[in-house]
């Protein structure tokens, strides 16, 4: 059975303290910088998993420079936000999107 404690204080002088206890749970649940860059690099066979393509294909972009990679002590790593933006740079526009760029390539000239 586990020991209770009543007590009466004031608002005022509670309030802070629940404000640290709050404050600590946060901050040892919040991941630090380095637990988001260590989670941000990813190997062959993940960065694989995660663009759904087989090792193979990954072996291919790197080797004719498709890809954005480093290579360390003869490992090769990516970043995960890397592979975001190179995914991003080969989305096609939707036609209202290439309407738009005409329209605004003629109002330009």
């Amino acid at each position: 059975m586990t020991e209770q404690i009543l007590f009466s204080l004031p608002l005022e002088r509670l309030e802070p303290i629940f404000k640290g206890w709050v404050r600590d749970v946060l901050l040892s649940s919040t991941p630090t910088q380095a637990d988001l860059d260590h989670d941000d690099i990813m190997t062959v066979e993940e960065a694989a998993k995660f663009l759904k393509v087989q090792r193979s294909t990954v072996y291919a972009y790197i080797y004719n420079r498709q890809i954005p990679s480093v290579k360390k002590r003869g490992r090769v790593y990516f970043r995960k936000s890397t592979l975001l933006e190179w995914l991003g740079e080969g989305q096609r526009m939707t036609r209202n999107e290439i309407k738009q760029a005409a329209a605004e390539s003629l109002v330009s000239q």
